[in-house]
Formats: C-alpha cells, sequence, structure tokens
C-alpha cells in the first residue's frame, strides 16, 4: 500500500479510498439481512474491494534491474508493512485486555489474543463457520490478516519478477501455477497463518496490475468507451449474482468449488478496473479530493476501524440510543465516516511527533 512517487496520480488513492470505504461498510452491515438492498450492495463491493488493493500494488511498483536492489526493496516493502502491524497490534492488544481483564478467567484469555496476532488469521478450521472454530482476532484487529496477507503476496511477487518476468511463456506458466496451488489450498482443513493459502490467488492481481502499467492501459481507460463500460458492470453483477458468498480472508471464493477461484479472479480483476475508471472519472472533484485523503490513510483504517466501531456501539448501548434500530444505514454511515475521520485525525498526529521527534534529534546532533 506504499506508493512510487514516480509514476503517483491521485486517481490511485481515490481507488483507495473507496474500497477502503467498502471494506468498512461491510464490516459493520448493521440491520443488513439477507435478501435486502444493503446487503446486495455489500455483495457487489465485496467481491473485489480486497483485489483492488493488490492491483494497485503491483502497478506502482516498478524495480531496478539488479537482483540487490531488489532484495532492498523487499526488505524496504516488509517493514512499511510489518512494522506498522506489530505497532497496531501490540496497541489494540493492550487496549483489549485493559478493557476486558474484569472478565477473564483463565491465563489463555490473554495468550489467545496475542497468539493470533503472530497467526494472523481470523480462525484455525475452515470452513470457518464450523462448530469447534478456535477463533484468532479476538482484539479488534480482524482487519489486520490483509497485511499479512500483503506481505506473503509480496514477497510471491518478487519471486515472480526475479523468476519468471523475462519471457511471456514463464509468466503464463506462473500465472498458472498460481491458480493451481490456489485450487490444492481451496478444501485443506485449516485455514494456514499469514493468509499463504489465498496469497496465491491474491498475487495474480498484483501481476495484472503491473500489466496494466507496463502496457499502459491506464491512459485507454482515460478515454470515454461508455458502451463498453456498460457491459462491463452489467457483466461484473451478472457473475455476482451467480458467484455466491465470497469473503477472501477466510478462503471463501464462492459457490462452485475450484471454478469459484477463477471465477474470483474475473470478479477482480473486472472490479480493479471499475474502481479505477470510476477514480479516473471523479479526479480533480471535491468527491475525488476527499476520497483521496481516505485513500492516504487505508493502513490507519485497517488498524483501528474495529476499535472506534465498538466504542461507538457501546456509547449508543450505553446511553440508550435508539438510533442503531430506527435508522441502521444511517448508523452505519456514521460509523464509517466517524472511523475515517479519527483515523486521518490519529495518522496527523503520529506524523506530527514523528517530525519533532526527528527535529530534536537532529538538533542533538548539531
Amino acid at each position: 500500500m506504499d506508493r512510487d512517487k514516480k509514476c503517483y496520480e491521485e486517481w490511485i488513492d481515490i481507488a483507495k479510498g473507496i474500497a477502503m470505504l467498502a471494506i468498512m461498510y461491510s464490516h459493520i452491515r448493521s440491520g443488513i439481512s439477507d435478501g435486502g438492498g444493503g446487503y446486495q450492495l455489500y455483495r457487489y463491493l465485496e467481491a473485489s474491494f480486497i483485489p483492488v488493493f493488490f492491483f494497485l500494488s503491483g502497478f506502482l511498483y516498478h524495480p531496478g534491474v539488479e537482483i540487490s536492489s531488489w532484495k532492498y526493496e523487499v526488505r524496504k516493502r516488509l517493514k512499511r508493512l510489518l512494522i506498522p502491524y506489530l505497532g497496531y497490534s501490540l496497541l489494540l492488544y493492550c487496549i483489549y485486555i485493559t478493557w476486558n481483564h474484569s472478565n477473564f478467567k483463565e491465563i489463555e484469555d490473554y495468550l489467545w489474543p496475542l497468539f493470533g496476532i503472530i497467526y494472523s488469521r481470523a480462525g484455525l478450521f475452515y470452513p470457518y463457520y464450523s462448530s469447534g472454530q478456535r477463533y484468532f482476532l479476538l482484539c479488534w484487529n480482524g482487519a489486520f490478516w490483509f497485511i499479512t496477507a500483503m506481505s506473503i503476496s509480496t514477497l510471491l511477487y518478487f519471486i515472480y519478477l526475479i523468476k519468471c518476468n523475462d519471457t511471456e511463456v514463464k509468466r503464463y506458466i506462473a500465472l498458472t501455477i498460481c491458480f493451481l496451488i490456489s485450487c490444492l489450498f481451496r478444501n485443506i482443513p485449516v485455514l494456514l497463518p499469514w493468509s499463504i493459502d489465498t496469497s496465491f490467488c491474491l498475487v495474480i492481481f498484483m501481476i495484472f496490475g503491473r500489466n496494466i502499467s507496463v502496457y499502459k492501459i491506464i491512459d485507454k481507460l482515460k478515454k470515454g468507451y461508455s458502451m463498453v463500460w456498460l457491459l462491463l458492470i452489467v457483466v461484473y453483477i451478472v457473475l455476482v449474482n451467480e458467484a455466491g458468498d465470497i469473503n477472501i480472508s477466510i478462503r471463501q471464493y464462492g459457490s462452485y468449488g475450484s471454478v469459484s477461484i477463477l471465477l474470483y479472479i474475473v470478479l477482480g480483476l473486472l472490479g480493479s478496473l471499475l474502481y479505477s475508471k470510476i477514480a479516473i472519472s471523479i479526479q480533480g472533484t471535491i468527491v475525488g479530493r476527499v476520497l483521496s485523503i481516505i485513500g492516504a490513510h487505508t493502513l490507519s483504517m485497517l488498524g483501528l476501524q474495529f476499535l472506534i466501531f465498538f466504542f461507538c456501539d457501546y456509547f449508543a448501548d450505553f446511553y440508550n440510543l435508539q438510533i442503531m434500530q430506527l435508522y441502521p444505514f444511517a448508523y452505519s454511515i456514521m460509523k464509517i465516516t466517524l472511523s475515517a475521520g479519527l483515523c486521518i485525525v490519529f495518522d496527523n498526529i503520529v506524523c506530527f511527533v514523528n517530525i519533532m521527534l526527528r527535529r530534536s534529534r537532529q538538533s542533538g546532533v548539531a
């Protein structure tokens, strides 16, 4: 989720902002029942909002030709992902045990959330909604599986660039291998740590994003072709309606076995193009600017949204507010807006503190 400043454009943050709002909406779904309009909107969003981030990551990254520089880039990108992962996770863990320690009866009440940070998966067993499930991401860090999934996918992406990117044949072989490994992992009875089992699927979107960048397809997206985009939207809606329930975080690709993986890839690619087209279309507008600000703070929103959602519900219940029951959709929008705003403020405070500390160290050295 980091940026290559040499080729960065505002539409990229806009696309990330749209996808992040979609993720937060999917995590709330207040008052959304099966078959309702809100639930249907959730299904259309969830089919592609995760692939968008992997697509944009591959689109942005343009490595040098030296293997040594690639190793440096791997370390740099992983540090940008894993240091915040560890920091946010420990912060949430401390808040969680402080808030809940009076309800803890055994030592494992303290240890399981900590193990969840290490394992970085919502649960142990597949299917996720099975009896005897062991839940891990308990301390409001349920969205942070994404960070470790991105880390594993980044490693796979670099292996692809080093080993397979010199010929067309190798590229197709690599994509086929990623798809077949995803199929092999689909029905194993456990959810693997750090989303190893789904990363072989997710890296395909990074490769796709790189190809979009290399062949300058984004320049073509900036043009009209209204009928083409209308057709893609119709195809996307039809495929989502046929796909079944999708949740990549728990390896839920859809309702058609291994075919669902292929369908998910197609939906992810279509969705990534549609998100990009929308972002390009509103670039330069007030709405686009707001979304680009949100898109520039996605890491903190991943880390803190569940904590903010929890306290919203807590205070609404504490003060016996009826907004949750009377206006569930409006309440959901309020929670998303508050979460996004607080995360942006938090990021700016952290940035300010870092600048002050850096200046303090520099003045001390001088």
